[in-house]
């Protein structure tokens, strides 16, 4: 489903969240680092950990890591797929299909296979928008735009009086 504003909640200090899900990251002292959070942080949380590299320490409640799945969205996929069929959103879709074609080089690298492609088919029937995807896989968003993103995400508010949303950055 899409972000929809009741979903969201704000709540003041410490960062609170039921789940950790980690991405690529293949040792937990790497989330600490960066994010300037305490392992302890991690530790008392459920955490579920997707990774593509073989090097991954395996930290997490449960691991999801397989290093002959070519991308970390397509691993994404199959994780999702694996939460039921409503799982998957059109647009969220589109973003996976996007992150295969951008691994993949638009399926040219020689370590494109049958699940590969079957995971693309899935995407596409699920409603993924390709020339969508191909556009975002062609003009990939810097990483810097994302971190910025990020800041604003958690720096947000919604003001229901008038109706407009507001990030300290």
């Amino acid at each position: 489903l899409p972000l929809r504003q009741d979903f969201i909640t704000f709540r003041d200090g410490k960062t609170q969240c039921d789940l950790v899900i980690t991405l690529g990251v293949s040792e937990l002292n790497q989330l600490t680092t960066s994010t300037d959070t305490d392992l302890t942080f991690f530790e008392e949380r459920p955490l579920i950990n997707l990774d593509v590299q073989n090097e991954n320490a395996r930290y997490g409640s449960i691991n999801i890591v397989d290093s002959t799945t070519q991308s970390l969205s397509a691993l994404t996929y199959e994780f999702l797929i694996s939460l039921g069929e409503d799982a998957l959103h059109p647009s969220t879709a589109t973003k996976l299909l996007s992150g295969i074609m951008e691994r993949s080089n638009n399926f040219q690298d020689p370590l494109v296979n049958a699940t590969t492609m079957e995971a693309v088919a899935a995407l596409l029937h699920v409603g993924a928008n390709y020339k969508e995807a191909a556009s975002l896989a062609t003009h990939p968003t810097p990483l810097s735009l994302f971190q910025l993103i990020g800041r604003a995400s958690v720096r947000s508010k919604f003001d229901a009086t008038h109706q407009y949303l507001w990030s300290f950055l």
